[in-house]
């Protein structure tokens, strides 16, 4: 229990420190785009967002259980020698089409910032906090992730307030992560420990995380269509109100994320006879989280929106609500899949999951969305995560019931 206390505080606090830090950049960045164009901005950090995930592939997801199931230094090496090979050759695909895509949706005199906004944001697929969170350690994560994205945002602050160039931001953060990415390598792994994966054996694990890596693209690319959708269906002073209830969820779900780093590996790393309890612990965590964060979001969004980002961009009430039903059902789903199904192996499963949820979401956005109102993408959004905690419910309490005490004291991952 003190174990999971601690990566907890370290697992929640840099991921909190990295959400408090935007909090105070955005609004600035808001202002200065203005209402015609902060929901350009929004669009292409969600854009960027689906890039850093496009680039991952799928080591956050299958990566970290194999690193926390392995012990020996060379293979830790190995497999973050490989995630630098195959992440660097998705990048050179990756970056080009979200700088693009997101210049295309961009007002005119958007274009250059949403472009820069967008590639810098994909460059955090690059970061190694998939392999901090395997290896089960805070500290490390908060160093070379958390931290660059926090002095990136201080420093850009003061400088885009008095200049008003945007682009000051994405380009600190360039510069900050290549610089932790480097210094990663040589703080965690030995100088005598070489990290030199051929490409042949990259590019196998790369066609072995198909699965992970699909789960990963489908639910990011569901979760990055609202606002693009959004800045081509409505008005650009009504798509970026919509895009301020989108950036807070966005905000909320920093906290899902940190509490699945802090449980999946201590469900998964210790072959003991508690691991049923554990994945109980795991699943109440994230249900009380749901539910406090939906209450939240729906109670004070568009206040604290109107705060935030201005009172001519403040989300309404209905889509905070429905944005509070996609953060509860997300939060529900979140253990089961990390924790159990993909463990278990049903990566193909999951990925056809998350497809079919998305499907369901995208058309519901596209049918109930309207130039007067934006307020059906919300409930797509909602729907999405609905279908898919209904699809995956069943199989993770099969694979939850196949945890008997003595299988769970052997299990191998």
């Amino acid at each position: 229990m003190k174990t999971v206390i601690l990566r907890l505080s370290g697992f929640v606090g840099f991921p909190l420190l990295g959400i408090l830090t935007p909090l105070l950049l955005l609004p600035v960045i808001a202002r200065i785009a203005g209402p015609s164009g902060w929901a350009s901005i929004v669009s292409a950090l969600a854009i960027g967002s689906f890039g850093a995930t496009a680039i991952v592939w799928g080591w956050n997801i299958r990566g970290t259980v194999l690193v926390a199931s392995s012990v020996s230094s060379d293979r830790r090496s190995t497999l973050y020698g490989q995630s630098l090979v195959t992440r660097g050759l998705l990048s050179l695909a990756v970056l080009p089409i979200v700088t693009f895509l997101s210049a295309a949706l961009a007002v005119p005199d958007r274009r250059w910032d949403a472009a820069a906004v967008a590639g810098a944001t994909a460059i955090a697929g690059l970061s190694p906090a998939w392999f901090c969170v395997g290896i089960g350690s805070p500290r490390l994560m908060g160093i070379f992730d958390a931290l660059p994205r926090v002095v990136s945002a201080v420093v850009a602050i003061p400088l885009i307030a008095a200049s008003g160039v945007i682009a000051i931001y994405p380009a600190l953060l360039v510069v900050l992560t290549s610089v932790a990415l480097v210094a990663f390598r040589f703080a965690y792994f030995p100088r005598n420990v070489r990290i030199r994966p051929s490409l042949s054996d990259s590019l196998q694990e790369l066609r072995r995380q198909i699965g992970a890596a699909g789960v990963n693209i489908s639910g990011s690319a569901y979760s990055s269509v609202p606002v693009p959708i959004a800045t081509i269906r409505g008005p650009a002073a009504i798509a970026s109100a919509y895009s301020s209830a989108d950036q807070l969820y966005r905000f909320g779900l920093f906290t899902t994320i940190a509490l699945g780093n802090t449980f999946q590996g201590w469900t998964l790393e210790e072959r003991t006879g508690d691991q049923i309890r554990r994945h109980a612990a795991a699943f109440i965590s994230h249900l009380v989280l749901g539910v406090i964060g939906a209450v939240l979001i729906t109670a004070l969004g568009p206040l604290v929106s109107s705060i935030l980002f201005g009172e001519l961009v403040a989300a309404t009430t209905t889509t905070c609500l429905l944005y509070g039903f996609a953060f509860l059902f997300i939060n529900l789903g979140t253990p089961l899949i990390r924790n159990l199904l993909i463990p278990a192996g049903k990566d193909v499963f999951v990925l056809l999951a998350t497809v079919a949820a998305a499907a369901v979401g995208t058309t519901l956005m596209i049918l109930l969305s309207s130039a007067g109102s934006l307020t059906g993408i919300a409930a797509g959004v909602a729907a999405s995560e609905l279908v898919l905690l209904l699809i995956v419910t069943p199989a993770a309490l099969r694979a939850a019931r196949a945890l008997t005490p003595v299988e769970a004291s052997t299990r191998q991952d």
